[in-house]
């Protein structure tokens, strides 16, 4: 099997914790700005992190604002992320999330 099949097949198995993944986090509304909002987000994201990594965050406060940083152990990957959104608090009241075919919406999501 190619490695990209095995690739495909990889993430088609888990597709489904990765949709519900995506729910939490749309869940966690994160409005530029919104300290406490984003430190909940910031949280969960940490959590997340550590899991797969192996290790915790280092946390920088910046300006009141949380930021995570997983420092490189080799140089073989960089991801470089903001979870800030552009929508105000409780645009999910309005938009819940919901996914549709293949297709995820939700405030913070593609469309």
């Amino acid at each position: 099997m190619s490695r990209h099949l095995a690739m495909r097949r990889a993430a088609q198995s888990g597709a489904d914790a990765m949709v519900e993944r995506l729910r939490e986090l749309v869940s966690y509304e994160s409005p530029p700005g919104d300290r406490r909002r984003l430190a909940a987000c910031a949280e969960l994201l940490a959590g997340w992190g550590e899991a797969v990594l192996g290790r915790p965050p280092r946390r920088i406060v910046h300006d009141g604002l949380p930021h995570l940083l997983w420092p490189a152990t080799d140089q073989t990957v960089l991801l470089l992320a903001h979870f800030d959104t552009v929508w105000p608090a409780h645009t999910i009241e309005s938009w819940p999330f919901q996914v549709t075919g293949a297709v995820a919406t939700g405030p913070g999501s593609a469309t």
